[in-house]
């Protein structure tokens, strides 16, 4: 916010934070990764973070309401992947 986009900055960031352990940002890659309109679109980097995102989230003592949404953007990703 006040920003300019830098997406190569914010996916080196999400990778440091999901090396990290931080739950959130590995699903941040699994959506940066499945946009088939952006140059950075990698299919097997989107499935390899959208598998390991409900994991870390499997890691916190409480479930967040909100990963409901989230564990659905993350199967509509991967099925979009295996053409469904």
């Amino acid at each position: 916010m006040g920003v300019a986009v830098n997406k190569a900055a914010a996916i080196g960031h999400w990778q440091f934070a999901t090396k990290s352990g931080n739950e959130e940002s590995a699903y941040h890659l699994c959506h940066a990764y499945a946009d088939r309109k952006e140059a950075g679109y990698a299919p097997e980097l989107t499935r390899g973070y959208c598998k390991e995102a409900p994991r870390h989230y499997g890691l916190l003592k409480e479930r967040d309401p909100e990963f409901d949404i989230i564990e659905s953007h993350i199967h509509k990703y991967l099925n979009g992947l295996d053409g469904h």
